[in-house]
Order: structure tokens, then C-alpha cells, then sequence
């Protein structure tokens, strides 16, 4: 089954890179740009995504909101959390048993090509 990927930033230049990256390893992906959107998507589509990409610092219901909400409807799906600031911690804290991988920005596209890689196995 193809993966497939929900993109969460608020910046249209890095989802597009995101998702441009995430195309070159064949796998789909979807874009918006707040926590509203993200939540409004999860719900509609609750058996589509396969991993979450999810910038912390979104305007609007910020990232760990997003994170709260999301995981209460998608709870087995993997999060990679990414954010200019170290969050590791505060990522671990929301809850430690799920799945997730945190990318620090700026990343680089092989940065971000090996966590896919390595959270979608």
C-alpha cells in the first residue's frame, strides 16, 4: 500500500519542498497550512495517512494542540515533529509510547528523506 503523508506548516515554500521530497520517494502527500485544516482533514480522511509531518510553531491552534487532537483521531499514525527550536522534550512529555521523529529546521533534504524513511519503515 502507498504511503502517504499530511504535511502541517504554515510556511506554502517548505510544505511544497516537503511534499516535492516526499514525491521524489513516491510518496503522496497532502499540505495545509493550520492545526484547523490538519484536524478538518484527519477527520475527513481518517484511513489515509500513513505519517504526519507537523511544525510546531503554526499560528492559530499551535503544534502540540494539532498534536493533541490529531493523535485523539489517528492514534496509531507515526508524527514527525519539526520545529527551529529544540522541542524533543516537550514532544517525549505529549506521549511517550507513540511513534514520532523530530526534525530540526533548517533540515536538509537528506535529513528529511532518512526520517521518512526511518519512521515509515
Amino acid at each position: 500500500m502507498p504511503s502517504t503523508a499530511l504535511v502541517i506548516d504554515d510556511e506554502v515554500a517548505l510544505q511544497e519542498i516537503i511534499c516535492e521530497v516526499l514525491r521524489h520517494m513516491e510518496i503522496e502527500s497532502v499540505a495545509v497550512g493550520s492545526g484547523e485544516q490538519a484536524i478538518e482533514t484527519c477527520k475527513e480522511n481518517p484511513n489515509r495517512f500513513s505519517v504526519i509531518f507537523l511544525d510546531m510553531n503554526l499560528t492559530g491552534i499551535d503544534g502540540e494542540e494539532t498534536y493533541r487532537r490529531i493523535s485523539a483521531l489517528l492514534p496509531d499514525v507515526p508524527v514527525v515533529f519539526m520545529s527551529g527550536y529544540d522541542v524533543s522534550g516537550e514532544i517525549k512529555a505529549l506521549n511517550p509510547s507513540a511513534p514520532h521523529a523530530f526534525l530540526k529546521k533548517p533540515f536538509t533534504m537528506k535529513d528529511l528523506m532518512e526520517t521518512a524513511r526511518a519512521i515509515i519503515g
